[in-house]
């Protein structure tokens, strides 16, 4: 026999926790090695059961392909990730990770819980939370035994263990875990937490980011060694997967010590790289700054001010850096207090209020299928509450469904997300008419060219432009084998030099002026002068051929993986999503799959690349030719070229013009056409050999042409 527990557990983005309390009694549950927490990675064989946590991680090291990890940043995405080449949905995912806990917990205790609580932001609204229920159902978890929790509320309970907090105190909790940041303001009463005010999160900070920028700090030392590893040797990804872990132990070293040495081990390159905690608190302390800013928000919301919370509640494994409580302390004035366990605070806080949920002890078997009653209600300690802060507040990621779908007859120009999703963090769906399929060749119309083009010089004769991207009114951006260029009138500037990102192929400008650009590495954000990697191409299993980035109007990026003849999405929010390709290359003159799923239909390579107006990602496969067109619902339409006719016997670059039609670069008959709403098609231009086209706000049309970069008034 058995007495009933409850179980809490803390699915976190990088690494999970788990904890079994019965009355006041808590304990972490402990994994292989006896460990108290678990890599949240699953791994999928090309043959067996689903890997979980360091058998999963096992397996990554030697196929990173196969591998998934950081999921929970992709919880609410409809869109499945794929692995392997098999598409999981994000809560089968989560689901084969909550099961391995539960397996855990019934391996050492004898029994099932009784009650089961599942923590998660604060910031979740009820679609992702809905989700979450989703993954328990499908971990084979009883509805009844399955309660939510939020985490800041999971860590004030435990950290009423170690301290004494009178009712009416307010603690800012500030969590700052692998992957994720959120703050929140929980008041004491009686018998309870309450949430007050609104929540803030970042789904894209945590120790993962600050691993990132080691690693980058690691391949400025060897010159850019790392990224620019041969990724065509079957070694290549596995070494550099081995050397990010090597980072993060480095990160984790500077806890406690003043510097660490970075054992780098790539196919062609044997080395060391020395860090120090002040190199690593200057890459830190920036993304620090804004985490303070939120939580300086979160107790706006609450009607207060600093002066009325008691202290900050440091939790997560991240806040484990010394710096963090520095900087916490110096912004907000307020008592910086480091959980026990930062670890395992949350799952500690969850599995005590689990439970006080459990009625008096009965003798359960001591069996895996046992099927204890449904939880009493508690006395004492009850299930928290959300308290609605002192004056509506704007609706909040997570929170925006009906927000959003309320305004879509206002709104103008907001863009869908590709995958039946609105691309403004995962969560939101917003739905456009399905694209035209009528297709039509470009010789059928003609309108007057536009005026005679002006070259434009740029700088360097031995500079030969091989990308042409639209950046603002008067501004393109040019991509050289030798630079990346932003390009007006007047004359060129460069952005970035051959040594700064290897093997840059294509750049795209977002609306706040920075660029995002394509790499053998992977994409790069470039902001200030500074490059930045926001897609590793080794993480996402991307090849060495980068292809096209575009960005829609709220900030999410695409990028064509041409090595892999594959179209990926990667949210605002860090969810990376399949939009289109199959790792079937097309036949030559055969555009099949209209009416399909974009992740089904065979793409060849990607020249151009971009989402319109009515939300649809549009681009060009050279291997049909033809230009193409995904719309918010996924499906597939072919808007030129394929099985129709001569005209497009080569597809280049893409643009989009200033009345909303397309525009597309025919190198091969040397011209430019127009493709309307209608379906038309119409020449505008004609251009030797034009395979780049832009056309900036100001009505200024710009090509690639003869190897040069011209421009022309449309």
């Amino acid at each position: 026999m058995s007495e009933p527990y409850a179980l809490g557990v803390d699915l976190g983005t990088t690494s999970t926790a788990a904890a079994v309390a019965r009355g006041a009694t808590v304990r972490p549950l402990t994994f292989d090695g006896g460990v108290a927490s678990v890599p949240s990675v699953i791994f999928v064989p090309a043959g067996g059961a689903v890997l979980v946590g360091n058998a999963a991680e096992a397996g990554a090291a030697a196929d990173p392909s196969r591998a998934i990890r950081e999921f929970k940043r992709r919880m609410g995405d409809p869109v499945p990730a794929v692995i392997g080449g098999v598409p999981y949905p994000i809560e089968l995912v989560m689901a084969h990770l909550l099961a391995f806990v539960v397996r855990t917990a019934v391996a050492q205790e004898g029994a099932l819980p009784a009650v089961i609580v599942l923590t998660h932001p604060a910031n979740w609204g009820d679609y992702k939370t809905g989700m979450l229920r989703e993954a328990a159902r499908r971990a084979g978890l009883d509805a009844d035994r399955v309660v939510l929790l939020t985490e800041p509320e999971a860590a004030a309970v435990s950290h009423t263990r170690e301290h004494q907090l009178a009712v009416g105190d307010v603690i800012a909790v500030y969590d700052l875990g692998g992957g994720t940041f959120d703050a929140a303001l929980v008041r004491r009463t009686a018998t309870r937490f309450e949430l007050i005010g609104n929540p803030e999160g970042m789904d894209r900070l945590g120790g993962i980011d600050f691993d990132q920028a080691v690693l980058a700090h690691v391949d400025r030392a060897l010159a850019g060694a790392v990224t620019a590893a041969d990724r065509s040797d079957p070694a290549t990804l596995p070494a550099q997967a081995a050397l990010r872990v090597q980072c993060r132990r480095a990160k984790e070293a500077l806890t406690g010590a003043a510097d660490t040495t970075i054992p780098v081990a790539l196919p062609a390159l044997q080395a060391e790289v020395r860090l120090t905690r002040p190199e690593l608190e200057a890459m830190v302390r920036p993304r620090l700054a804004d985490t303070t800013r939120a939580l300086e928000r979160a107790v706006r919301s609450a009607g207060l001010t600093m002066d009325g919370v008691s202290r900050v509640l440091l939790v997560g494994s991240s806040s484990l850096m010394p710096l963090v409580g520095e900087v916490v302390q110096q912004a907000t004035g307020r008592t910086a207090v480091l959980a026990a366990q930062p670890k395992l605070a949350i799952a500690t806080g969850a599995a005590l209020i689990g439970a006080t949920q459990l009625a008096a002890p009965a003798p359960a078997a001591a069996t895996a299928s046992v099927t204890p009653s449904p939880p009493a209600a508690a006395a004492g300690w009850q299930a928290p509450v959300k308290v609605a802060p002192p004056e509506p507040a704007k609706p909040r990621r997570g929170h925006r469904r009906t927000a959003i779908a309320a305004a879509i007859g206002a709104a103008v120009g907001v863009a869908a997300v590709i995958g039946v999703v609105v691309l403004t963090g995962g969560d939101d769906t917003i739905t456009t008419s399905a694209p035209s399929t009528t297709r039509s060749d470009p010789a059928a119309s003609t309108t007057a060219a536009p005026t005679s083009p002006v070259v434009v010089a740029l700088g360097d004769p031995a500079l030969v432009p091989a990308s042409l991207g639209a950046g603002g009114t008067g501004v393109v951006v040019v991509t050289t084998s030798g630079a990346v260029l932003q390009v007006s009138a007047t004359g060129a500037t460069p952005v970035l030099g051959a040594d700064d990102i290897t093997g840059a192929a294509f750049a795209a400008m977002s609306a706040d002026g920075s660029l995002v650009v394509s790499a053998p590495s992977g994409v790069w954000e470039v902001r200030d002068g500074a490059a930045t990697l926001v897609l590793d191409a080794a993480a996402a299993g991307m090849g060495a051929t980068p292809g096209p980035v575009a960005l829609d109007p709220t900030g999410n990026l695409y990028v064509a993986d041409n090595a892999n003849h594959r179209i990926l999405r990667r949210g605002t929010d860090g969810s990376l999503s399949l939009v289109a390709g199959s790792g079937v290359v097309p036949l030559a003159g055969r555009a099949d799959g209209d009416g399909q799923r974009g992740e089904t239909i065979a793409v060849g390579t990607v020249a151009g690349l971009l989402i319109d107006r009515a939300g649809r990602l549009v681009f060009t496969d050279t291997a049909i030719p033809a230009v193409r067109a995904i719309d918010s619902a996924g499906i597939t339409a072919t808007l030129l070229g394929g099985d129709t006719g001569p005209a497009a016997t080569a597809v280049g670059g893409l643009a989009l013009n200033t009345d909303g039609t397309l525009l597309a670069a025919l190198p091969a008959v040397g011209a430019v056409v127009r493709i309307g709403n209608d379906g038309t098609v119409t020449t505008i231009a004609t251009a030797p050999g034009a395979s780049g086209v832009a056309v900036t706000a100001d009505g200024t049309l710009w090509l690639i042409s003869g190897g040069q970069v011209t421009r022309s008034a449309l």
